[in-house]
């Protein structure tokens, strides 16, 4: 990794994705991570609108020559890593499907991990009491206080 990253933003409105347009050229090797989030009005009401965040990490590649065993150890150490840099953060992963596949030439870790994050932070709030009122055949009638 060189420490470089980019945002890039997509707009999705009744399904159909629009993808924001970017000033700056891109990597021509990087990690992409994209974090998606819908519009709620209330409770368990989302409307059809949402928006995806996505983050580019750039990295360079390098050529050296390993083992078939050095390359597994590598490739298992790295992702050790990756997943570690995950439970620093309290993300709790739910599921991992990931292989190292070796041909006689690269080793490349892929696969899908299914994690779980909080998506919004606990507040404490102040606790409010409803003002004191009368049903009546005219509507609801608030009891004055004198």
């Amino acid at each position: 990794m060189t420490g470089a990253k980019k945002k890039r933003y997509a707009i999705d409105f009744f399904g159909k994705v629009i993808t924001l347009p970017t000033l700056s050229g891109e990597f021509e090797c990087a990690d992409k991570t994209t974090d998606y989030k819908q519009l709620c009005l209330h409770g368990d009401f989302y409307l059809p609108l949402g928006i995806y965040s996505s983050t580019l990490k750039e990295y360079r590649t390098e050529q050296k020559i390993y083992t078939k065993e050095q390359a597994e150890a590598v490739a298992t150490e790295n992702f050790n890593i990756y997943l570690s840099h995950l439970a620093e953060k309290n993300i709790q992963i739910l599921e991992k499907n990931v292989i190292i596949d070796m041909d006689d030439k690269n080793c490349i870790t892929e696969g899908i991990i299914k994690v779980r994050t909080k998506a919004a932070l606990r507040h404490e709030t102040e606790q409010l009491t409803a003002p004191d009122t009368e049903d009546t055949e005219e509507g609801l009638v608030l009891n004055e206080l004198e």
